[in-house]
């Protein structure tokens, strides 16, 4: 009977993490009047009477894993480009630009973006000018990008000096990082370092532009710092591990396992491949991003968060595993403003938690597994929860 009523709690758990802790959205609400396509390189739409109050929308379906470049050519006025995923959330915006190229012709009133997507991706742009009085026509172009944004990887050593960045050349054994394709390769690596992945150029749309390639086995010591800090996209992809560990055992925390965030554009974490095994005590959430894809790969947590396992404001699982059996955190394991499950794994427990610091200290209360503040949705893949019965003292 104990068991019966387990499960009916468990069942009642896993409802309140879906239903009620987010609105229930159809992805069919989203259905924005499409003026054109914009697919390969050559690809062009007009755009007429656009205001804020009627913009336009473009569908934008990628059909290379290439580094793509869109532009408007409004010679006078100050288009602005709105992004939003197919769902209909917003992604991010763009205006006037700060960079001189040869597609704008100098001119710092028009927008642009360079796009980095998975083949296939499907996004809508929403265009229009702020001026209302003065409606012009204008192009969004689609090219090929006319030059590659500035990123660099740099590796602080804990060990020498940790306030010293370095580049990585042949005396970093088992890490290369090739800087033309935006590729760092972690091969059979024993690292005591945290890098900074930093992009110098602007306006970026990207679920990876950086791809972090694991293989083989790869031990990372973390010390307060987060393992990878970066300020663009970046995608995991491999068939090796990573396997993140502390200096020492007892009772040492660091701020985050990879933090990915920019506060002038949106970034994507995405795991599509490799196996990230952590066992380590953050103060923060462990992984913490715009917005977290998983599309293939495996995350095993086993570690003790002090907010979320995973935070973002998008999330979507297509794939792959993510295992926090193990794991605790103080807040929800999963934490987002949308979710969105298409496929994959989970596998996670929902534990008992004595009073916190401004709490009853006898009081017990649960986490709550998957929240989406705006809407849980799920539409495939599996979810496993282990209800973890509080303790009673005798």
């Amino acid at each position: 009977m104990k068991r019966i009523e387990n499960l009916f709690l468990l069942f009642c758990m896993i409802a309140g993490a879906f239903l009620l802790q987010g609105k229930n959205v159809n992805a069919e609400e989203f259905k924005p009047n499409v003026i054109g396509t914009l697919s390969k390189a050559g690809d062009s739409v007009k755009v007429e009477n656009a205001s804020e109050s009627s913009k336009k929308y473009i569908k934008y379906v990628s059909s290379t894993d290439e580094l793509m470049y869109v532009y408007t050519d409004a010679e006078s006025e100050d288009p602005m480009i709105r992004v939003y995923d197919k769902n209909g959330n917003l992604v991010d915006r763009y205006d006037n630009v700060d960079v001189k190229n040869e597609y704008l012709n100098d001119n710092l009133n028009n927008s642009e973006i360079f796009i980095k997507l998975k083949k296939g991706e499907v996004y809508y742009f929403a265009t229009f000018l702020y001026d209302a009085e003065n409606m012009i026509e204008y192009n969004v172009n689609l090219v090929k990008a006319p030059y590659k944004p500035d990123v660099d990887v740099h590796v602080y050593d804990k060990e020498k000096d940790p306030d010293v960045g370095y580049g990585i050349d042949d005396s970093f054994k088992g890490l290369k990082y090739n800087k033309n394709k935006y590729t760092l390769t972690m091969e059979n690596a024993n690292v005591p370092y945290y890098f900074d992945i930093y992009c110098y150029t602007k306006n970026i749309l990207s679920d990876g532009l950086v791809e972090i390639k694991v293989l083989g086995e790869n031990t990372v010591t973390l010390d307060y710092i987060s393992f990878i800090s970066s300020n663009v996209s970046i995608v995991f992809t491999g068939n090796g591990t990573l396997n993140f560990k502390t200096k020492t055992d007892d009772n040492y925390n660091t701020y985050n396992i990879i933090s990915v965030g920019n506060k002038n554009q949106k970034t994507v974490l995405r795991v599509d491949g490799a196996t990230l095994n952590t066992n380590v005590w953050t103060s923060r959430s462990s992984f913490i991003t715009d917005r977290f894809v998983m599309d293939s790969g495996k995350i095993i947590y086993s570690g003790d968060s002090n907010n979320s396992i995973i935070a973002a404001d998008f999330m979507c699982i297509n794939g792959g595993e993510i295992n926090t059996v193990d794991g605790k955190s103080w807040e929800e394991n999963f934490s987002s403003k949308y979710f969105e499950m298409n496929g994959g794994i989970i596998r996670t427990s929902m534990t008992s938690r004595k009073g916190g610091k401004y709490e009853n200290k006898m009081s017990v209360s649960y986490r709550t597994a998957i929240y989406g503040s705006e809407y849980v949705r799920i539409n495939g893949g599996s979810i496993f929860i282990n209800y973890l019965e509080p303790k009673v003292d005798s």
